[in-house]
């Protein structure tokens, strides 16, 4: 009889410890995973011989040249990138053939190109590797706000590579600050797809850079061929300018905090183009084609509409479109982050919230 009490006693107590543990905020979580991965790598390192030390010094300090060496050429390529943003506006204004569509697109790119004048560089210090796809600690907190004598990192501070959203600061602390990724099931950034133009020059961006890097390479053969044929492919996605704003909906990172998952899939829902907006009628899901407003292949941006996250940054590619429910009014989807580092971000950079 009291090895029975014992037990039950035993599964009540765990079930107080699982119930204390799943109401808990996620900072608090956090704080107590940091510890158990601190108490854990202590205990690893136990016997460990001074040449060992000094082998595992040598690769953290090989670790930081390269974190280095990939901060520079970030840095390079947000400079390039800024200057094309320059280009494109300039093209639009001497561009009379769609005078209030360009107008717009001034407008937007005007607005994203000041947010990436005033966003600010850092460094990826942490991330919890129990938690992977969830979010990560940056470098900078309120002491930089305060050297720069403006506030840029705060709550709900976009987080982008290049024009690719990755994230949004959720907490600031002195030094550093925690980012939530868009993997995330928390996060549900406003989006809309694009086809034509816009969605192109997403491409031709990826294209140059791929054209860079094998430009870097003797190892390659037949370099000469793959760099015409790519030339060839930028040209031809240049000569498609015009975009069409089509459905409009959110996405929720696919990810759930419980396990270490390196996961860029996202889910799409509410995808529907229903009320007619400045980019033009509405189109009703049960009167038009499914592809007319929403296909495989689409660059998914964002909208603006949730207050948060500005108009035109990159988010995702449709990647499988889910079959329209009977009596449905919307689509879901499911579609591929447009990051090509999420899964090992080094340097980010953080732009002022709206």
């Amino acid at each position: 009889m009291r090895g029975v009490k014992k037990e039950v006693f035993s599964y009540f107590a765990l079930g107080v410890v699982l119930f204390f543990l799943l109401n808990l905020s996620d900072t608090a979580m956090r704080k107590i995973r940091g510890v158990f991965i601190f108490g854990s790598k202590l205990y690893a390192a136990r016997g460990v011989s001074d040449e060992e030390l000094e082998l595992m010094q040598l690769r953290i300090e090989n670790e930081a040249l390269r974190g280095q060496i990939s901060q520079v050429r970030d840095w390079l390529k947000d400079e390039e990138r800024i200057d094309a943003f320059c280009k494109r506006l300039s093209e639009w204004r001497d561009d009379k053939g769609f005078e209030g569509f360009y107008k717009r697109r001034i407008r937007d790119f005007t607005e994203m190109l000041a947010m990436q004048i005033h966003s600010v560089e850092a460094k990826v210090i942490f991330r919890d590797p129990a938690f992977w796809s969830s979010g990560i600690w940056i470098n900078r907190g309120e002491a930089e706000n305060r050297r720069l004598g403006r506030r840029i990192i705060a709550k709900n501070s976009p987080v982008i590579v290049g024009d690719c959203l990755v994230g949004v600061v959720e907490e600031v602390e002195e030094s550093r600050s925690y980012v939530r990724l868009i993997t995330d099931s928390k996060l549900t950034p406003a989006v809309r797809a694009v086809r034509g133009g816009e969605a192109n020059n997403h491409l031709y961006d990826l294209a140059s850079e791929l054209s860079e890097e094998i430009e870097l390479r003797d190892d390659i053969e037949k370099k000469e061929v793959i760099l015409t044929t790519l030339k060839i492919f930028k040209d031809h996605l240049l000569e498609t300018r015009e975009t069409r704003y089509l459905a409009k909906g959110e996405l929720r990172g696919s990810s759930y905090p419980v396990w270490r998952e390196r996961s860029d899939l996202l889910k799409g829902i509410g995808f529907n183009y229903e009320f007619a907006d400045e980019e033009g009628g509405p189109m009703r899901i049960h009167e038009q084609a499914s592809k007319m407003i929403l296909k495989k292949g689409d660059l998914l941006i964002t909208s603006g509409l949730d207050g948060v996250f500005p108009k035109g940054l990159c988010v995702a590619i449709v990647k499988k479109i889910m079959p329209l429910k009977e009596g449905s009014f919307s689509y879901e989807l499911e579609a591929k982050a447009t990051c090509p580092t999420l899964s090992e971000l080094s340097v980010v950079r953080v732009c002022p919230p709206l």
